[in-house]
């Protein structure tokens, strides 16, 4: 069992006894918002990760965004051979796609997630899986043009 599903499993809810296992809900909806929304939230992100830290702190971030995201994503689309390194893989580039502002991406992260703790690995889970592989392409050039952009 991964470290992940140990604590959600360990850690009561307020008003919740350690013995009752958490249910975590598999979700009914996949469908995600407009894409130029989610666009414009990754710009005004990134500006505000450069006023806060600069140039330096956008660029190492973006790198490890970068240079962390495609193996996850394979951890991920993989989840046949290790469902608990997928559900912590999913849980891990969820947070990292949200400090950058890529909320699509951040949603799908979601859905993996709580499909992965489900253990429902069927049709919704690989599509879902190749629809990040998709948005990846698209969100790891977009955050490189922003940071080269603002520099």
């Amino acid at each position: 069992m991964s470290g992940l599903r140990a604590a959600k499993e360990s850690s009561p809810s307020p008003g919740r006894s350690q013995s009752t296992p958490r249910v975590v809900p598999a979700p009914e909806r996949t469908e995600l918002p407009d894409p130029a929304a989610f666009e414009q939230l990754v710009e005004c992100t990134v500006a505000k990760l450069f006023e806060l830290g600069g140039a330096k702190l956008v660029g190492q971030l973006v790198e490890l965004f970068a240079g962390s995201a495609p193996g996850r994503i394979d951890t991920i689309r993989m989840a046949d051979q290790d469902p608990d390194a997928a559900e912590l893989a999913a849980h891990t580039l969820k947070s990292s796609t949200g400090n950058l502002g890529a909320m699509r991406m951040w949603a799908q992260c979601q859905v993996l997630e709580s499909l992965a703790a489900a253990g429902d690995f069927g049709p919704l889970y690989e599509q879902m899986a190749s629809d990040l592989q998709r948005e990846y392409s698209i969100v790891e050039p977009r955050l490189r043009s922003l940071m080269e952009t603002k520099r």
